[in-house]
């Protein structure tokens, strides 16, 4: 059979579409094709990208449950983000990658983009949005062009992203209340 050993002691996150599954290992991204190949019906790893030199000392933050590495500043190196049909989103220090979901295969990539960045997708857009910022920066999901920036509430504490819509916790008056809009629209 297909055997695929993957050690580690430090997942931090997974998403899935379908019958692919995407891990952070660590410094790590790991593609599953859960279903197998070729009537072999077992998972089988597709790909993997690792996000920093393996050779470079890197730090490791102990204040996290699963430490990650983390750089001399104390920033995440890297991050897994949204998964569409057609991308497979992550961040790696400041660049903004777009890579295919089951080849790894880069599509584009941007820079800038302050380390920890929250990444979320809808109807072919990228939506980036730096920690603490007051604007959601939005890009095209297929060639990552720019296409503008709306308005966003700093320290809303999103709990899901749905076509564009936002769920969010924020607390106002010393009370907590539920956000829903889209973003896009201000609506």
């Amino acid at each position: 059979g297909n055997k695929t050993g993957l050690r580690s002691e430090n997942v931090s996150y997974a998403r899935v579409s379908g019958h692919l599954t995407l891990l952070m290992f660590s410094e790590k991204i790991v593609a599953i094709d859960t279903l197998g190949w070729n009537g072999e019906h077992q998972a089988r790893m597709l790909w993997e990208r690792t996000l920093v030199d393996p050779y470079r000392a890197t730090e490791k933050s102990r204040f996290a449950r699963n430490p990650t590495p983390v750089d001399l500043r104390n920033r995440k190196l890297g991050a897994l983000g949204p998964i569409t049909a057609a991308c497979l989103f992550y961040q790696e220090g400041q660049t903004i990658v777009a890579a295919d979901p089951f080849t790894g295969e880069k599509r584009w990539q941007r820079t800038g983009f302050d380390h920890g960045s929250e990444m979320f997708a809808d109807k072919g857009r990228l939506m980036v949005v730096a920690p603490h910022a007051t604007k959601a920066q939005f890009f095209d999901g297929g060639d990552g062009s720019f296409l503008g920036t709306r308005l966003y509430r700093a320290g809303l504490q999103r709990i899901a992203t749905l076509d564009g819509h936002l769920i969010g916790l924020e607390y106002t008056d010393d009370a907590l209340s539920i956000l829903s809009k889209n973003i896009w629209t201000g609506q």
